[in-house]
């Protein structure tokens, strides 16, 4: 695969740019909402479900949607951040970007983990006992680590991608457009309340009030909202570029030592 502004050359197989984001974010949107209105409609508890407690009973419809649609999600993801990288090549040594581009594909790997790698079959009845005797296995520790990789992740990349921005205006060279960047702060700063507010259930439990299985789900809609809400605000930037899956490439008779191939001039002189 490789990626080319709109002006360049010609090649096979071609694709606006702008669309791998938003279709990434359409993927993740609508299997998360699936899987969930289809826990709820179905009356299973709790009524406010997490994504994963939506879809962790094996051969359910709901669990193979969220399998392939998240992981179908991770993969675009990780592609966007290689064309994004692309796009801004210039600022690819700055750490503040070293950084974002590490972070971003980190968490992707971990939403790639999480849909392969559902919560535990028993979880409900699990989390259920009293909770000195609640016991995750190992398919849940790892589920549950995965997608917390991906949202640290995801808010990393967010936060460090959004300060380059920033920084490289305060320096009177804007790397994007005034929309990109103003929703770029704003879903970084939702994705700052959505992630850390859950914070709030273990520090100070007697002010909330209610389940907290719900108030952690509110709270994951929210985050997993904003944070593709974010990645979608790349397809601003990626407008008149493409990507080529088949590059044109011209076949070279290395026989023919003409002028336009200048590699057979310097094969000459070394002979």
């Amino acid at each position: 695969m490789s990626a080319r502004n709109e002006r360049g050359g010609q090649g096979g197989g071609e694709m606006s740019a702008m669309f791998l984001p938003l279709v990434a974010m359409a993927m993740g949107v609508s299997t998360c909402v699936f899987t969930v209105s289809s826990h709820m409609t179905k009356g299973r508890q709790p009524m406010f479900p997490t994504i994963s407690m939506s879809a962790y009973i094996p051969a359910s419809i709901e669990y193979y949607i969220f399998a392939y649609g998240l992981c179908t999600c991770a993969t675009l993801l990780l592609i966007t951040g290689c064309i994004i990288r692309w796009r801004f090549w210039e600022q690819r040594t700055s750490w503040l970007a070293r950084f974002a581009y590490l972070a971003g594909n980190i968490g992707a790997i971990g939403l790639a983990v999480t849909s392969i790698i559902p919560l535990q079959p028993d979880i409900m009845e699990v989390l259920a006992l009293p909770r000195e005797k609640r016991k995750l296995n190992l398919q849940s520790n790892i589920h549950s680590g995965a997608a917390n990789v991906f949202c640290l992740g995801a808010l990393a990349h967010a936060v460090a991608f959004t300060a380059m921005l920033l920084w490289y205006k305060s320096k009177g060279n804007p790397l994007v457009g005034v929309w990109s960047l103003r929703l770029k702060c704003a879903t970084s700063v939702l994705l700052c309340v959505f992630i850390m507010s859950p914070l709030l259930l273990f520090m100070y439990p007697k002010i909330i009030k209610g389940s907290r299985v719900t108030v952690v789900a509110l709270n994951q809609y929210g985050a997993i909202l904003s944070l593709l809400m974010y990645y979608g605000t790349y397809f601003l930037d990626l407008r008149g570029y493409k990507f080529t899956l088949v590059p044109n490439m011209e076949v070279m008779d290395d026989t023919d030592p003409s002028d336009e191939y200048p590699y057979h001039k310097q094969s000459n002189k070394s002979d």
